[in-house]
């Protein structure tokens, strides 16, 4: 990389910047960070492990991404009409959701065993300060951020700071 240096010769300055840090030698470090929305499709990658969701004989795993083989990791977003986003596996149609009960349990997880776009299957997306996005899950008055539990599932938590921070990479071509 090149740089600039300024007239007092105390600051150096790089002319060009890299976007993207290719040192894991990741097939999906090369593809493009974006944000999720309507219509594209995504693999959702947790921004410090690298583990990314995927589904496999009908349940929610965290996968390394090259695993994508054997694992259904392509999601695609759509919307509703009250605007809550959602997630459709390629593969098998369904969205990642909850279960349908009547008692709020205090960690909840996610699923994927629904057809439909409804509300245990909304959500919403919020930009973080550090990049990436928390997902949110609408809990009685507000949102709770989805998050990788203790026994690496994915749950819907009772603390509003402890989410995962997540990567949208725009698979779209690749489907």
């Amino acid at each position: 990389m090149s740089s600039t240096t300024i007239d007092d010769e105390r600051c150096t300055t790089p002319t060009s910047s890299d976007t993207c840090d290719n040192s894991d030698k990741s097939p999906l470090t090369q593809r493009y960070l974006d944000c999720p929305w309507k219509g594209r499709t995504f693999i959702i990658r947790d921004s410090i492990t690298h583990l990314v969701i995927g589904l496999q004989k009908g349940n929610i795993e965290l996968v390394p991404d090259y695993h994508k083989r054997w694992c259904g990791v392509y999601w695609t977003c759509v919307e509703s009409e009250n605007m809550a986003m959602g997630f459709q596996n390629v593969i098998s149609g369904t969205f990642l959701g909850q279960r349908d009960s009547y008692r709020q349990e205090l960690i909840e997880p996610i699923i994927a065993d629904k057809k439909y776009h409804e509300d245990n299957e909304a959500f919403c997306v919020r930009q973080h300060p550090s990049g990436g996005y928390f997902i949110l899950k609408k809990k009685g008055n507000g949102f709770l951020p989805m998050r990788i539990g203790r026994d690496n599932t994915l749950k819907v938590g009772p603390n509003r700071d402890e989410g995962t921070i997540w990567e949208f990479i725009r698979v779209d071509n690749d489907v």
